[in-house]
């Protein structure tokens, strides 16, 4: 799932159009630690970028700290995209409009060959490519 970058609604940065990553560089960043799995691939993100990834102002691997202290306009930071659209359908969050190389992670469901599934199993499957179709669709033409 790519990451987006998200600002609150009532951040400046909610109403311009035209910026790059480069405009936020020092701006007070929510993120996660740099040595956790999503801080390494928001580091890459910067660095793919051909900036030198900023000191966050916060750091915390908590999604529902993340959205609060963004949602109050002081902060910016990266979210997975479905959390973010989530929460930018509720009115707190708004994704900006940045063109950015996300890095993909491969996410596998691995079960024991010769091994019954319970129904649980077959649900959980089902409901996880459902979310995964969706995700794919372009925002526009999400139902």
């Amino acid at each position: 799932e790519p990451f987006v970058v998200v600002a609150g609604d009532r951040s400046p940065w909610s109403k311009k159009r035209s910026f790059g990553l480069a405009d936020l560089i020092k701006e007070p960043w929510v993120l996660p630690p740099y040595y956790t799995a999503p801080g390494a691939l928001i580091a890459e993100m910067f660095r793919d970028a051909g900036l030198q990834p900023p000191q966050p102002s916060l750091s915390t691997i908590s999604s529902q700290c993340t959205i609060a202290l963004i949602s109050t306009g002081q902060f910016v930071g990266f979210l997975p995209a479905s959390i973010a659209s989530l929460n930018a359908r509720r009115g707190a969050l708004k994704i900006l409009r940045l063109r950015l190389a996300s890095p993909r992670v491969p996410l596998a469901i691995v079960w024991v060959k010769n091994r019954t599934m319970s129904p649980a199993v077959h649900l959980f499957i089902s409901c996880t490519r459902d979310v995964v179709t969706s995700l794919a669709r372009p925002q526009n033409a999400a139902s």
